[in-house]
């Protein structure tokens, strides 16, 4: 089941996204206590939540680790050794051309493979469909565990309600628990939705 809240109070739409954006920051906030079927865990840090659906990208340090090291697993050592050759002729050439540079330049003498695919820049390539960029998100969570779980604000705003359908769907299939928070009231709950209703005078309705 996703979980969705509906603030139209906006001031306290505030606090309750500016709660969890503390604790996505590794910024906890004594008050705010989650509990994981009744154990209450820690999310510190390991909370994701969205705001800016134009620029959706896997560039976090997070990311990039993990992907370094899921590409580096698929390589077995004659391959690994076979690159790191390859790699020396470059380093070589390189060094090469610098040295004709009048000025102290120094390289790094010792890589690995991890050095090389940093140094390839690996990085994990966006859609221009924002549906298929949460898509991606879920893939990508569901591969790396990364988060505890995904946040949406306003995501209601920039899907249909098909769209939504087909992202709760997608979720609960990889196993990825998401909340959708947002700052008006949309009706009638969605298919695989549980909604907390929030007015303007701050109550709550469950439905």
């Amino acid at each position: 089941m996703v979980f969705s809240i509906e603030c139209e109070n906006h001031s306290y739409f505030f606090r309750i996204v500016n709660l969890f954006n503390q604790i996505s920051n590794n910024i906890l906030d004594e008050s705010l206590k989650i509990f994981d079927q009744d154990l209450e865990i820690s999310c510190s840090n390991k909370v994701r939540i969205l705001f800016d659906y134009f620029n959706i990208d896997f560039s976090d340090k997070k990311y990039t680790t993990k992907l370094i090291d899921l590409v580096r697993s698929k390589f077995d050592e004659i391959e690994t050794q076979k690159i790191l050759s390859e790699f020396k002729k470059i380093s070589k050439l390189l060094k090469k051309n610098i040295g004709e540079v009048d000025l102290p330049i120094t390289t790094q003498n010792d890589f690995d493979i991890e050095s090389v695919l940093k140094f390839m820049k690996l990085t994990i390539q966006t859609s221009t469909s924002l549906l298929d960029n949460l898509f991606l998100l879920i893939d990508v969570e569901s591969i790396f565990h990364l988060n505890y779980f995904l946040i949406f604000v306003n995501l209601k705003s920039y899907l249909t309600t098909n769209e939504l359908n087909e992202l709760y769907k997608y979720a609960l299939y990889h196993e990825i628990p998401i909340l959708l928070i947002d700052n008006c009231n949309y009706g009638i709950t969605l298919d695989n939705e549980k909604k907390l209703i929030i007015d303007d005078n701050l109550n709550e309705f469950m439905i």
